[in-house]
């Protein structure tokens, strides 16, 4: 709701017609966003000024049904444009990761290969927050907020040894069309969450033992839970050489349609992949609890690999 404000406010109910809502994509595609923390921005897309009009008009629906306007103007979108989602391949993810566990890139280039050097500092919240994100594709809030026990409130997620799975909300976190129904933890994922909470359970031992109160956040910066990891995703992204894709060789700081990566494309990243490896669709739209609809409509038309068993029969 922020963002439509500078351009709204002041405005009368009567005064969201065709011409205002045609106006808006165009104000907001002119300005620049940037995320808590990060060091540069990117242009608004119609994309995202498309969403926010339909937030505007969710709120005035929402007003309507309480008050019972006498008129409810209509909310002209613009076109819904193709969607193209970055996303980044094995070997991008691995240069990121690579530089969270203290591994610098001194030399060479994107043609001819990078050269490294380890025993840098480690950076262990953007490590966890990696492998989580990237594993199973969880939306950043999601995944900041998971525990290793289930949250006392019923709101936050949890990972379940026992079943194997992870809880991307608890039972009385709010339901909305960001989903975050449960996953089955990735076979490559769980030995490593297996180590993590043995650490983390030590630790938590010795802080208690020593009068302090132990945060129960898989993710933790300097023993606090985080709300957001923009700042340190973006520095690992630059210094991973993450300006031009692996996969066509586009440069992501001078292609407006891309922009640096944000923690986001760990989600893009997931879909894509498992639809690459010829996953059916169904199965990658429920383990990304995301509709499929959503799922065919954002990565089908780009990534038909799944299709391979239709091919061979046809």
């Amino acid at each position: 709701m922020k963002a439509l404000l500078p351009f709204w406010s002041g405005k009368m109910l009567s005064e969201v017609d065709e011409d205002s809502c045609i106006a808006y994509p165009k104000r907001r595609m002119g300005t620049v966003f940037v995320a808590k923390g990060a060091k540069s921005g990117r242009a608004v897309s119609k994309a995202t000024a498309r969403r926010e009009l339909e937030t505007l008009g969710a709120a005035i629906g929402a007003w309507h049904r309480k008050y019972n306007l006498d008129s409810r103007p209509l909310i002209t979108l613009p076109e819904k444009g193709a969607s193209h989602p970055d996303w980044l391949t094995d070997a991008e993810y691995q240069r990121m990761l690579r530089i969270a566990r203290g591994g610098r890139i001194v030399g060479g280039d994107h043609a001819k290969g990078f050269e490294w050097t380890d025993g840098g500092d480690p950076v262990p919240h953007a490590e966890r927050f990696l492998e989580l994100a990237f594993a199973t594709g969880s939306r950043s809030a999601m995944t900041l907020a998971l525990g290793w026990q289930p949250d006392p409130e019923g709101l936050r997620g949890h990972v379940d040894f026992a079943t194997t799975t992870i809880f991307r909300l608890g039972p009385n976190a709010p339901r909305t069309k960001k989903r975050g129904d449960p996953c089955r933890i990735p076979d490559r994922l769980l030995p490593i969450l297996r180590q993590w909470h043995d650490t983390d359970m030590s630790e938590k031992a010795k802080v208690e033992k020593a009068g302090g109160v132990w945060v129960d956040r898989i993710i933790r910066y300097r023993g606090e839970p985080m709300a957001r990891i923009g700042q340190s995703f973006d520095r690992i992204a630059r210094d991973a050489r993450l300006e031009v894709r692996d996969i066509d060789k586009r440069n992501r700081l001078n292609d407006k349609a891309l922009g640096m990566p944000t923690p986001h494309v760990l989600r893009h990243s997931r879909a894509t992949l498992l639809l690459r490896k010829g996953v059916p669709p169904h199965e990658v739209a429920e383990f990304l609890s995301m509709s499929l609809k959503m799922l065919l409509e954002t990565y089908g038309h780009h990534h038909v690999e799944y299709q391979k068993a239709a091919a061979a029969a046809a």
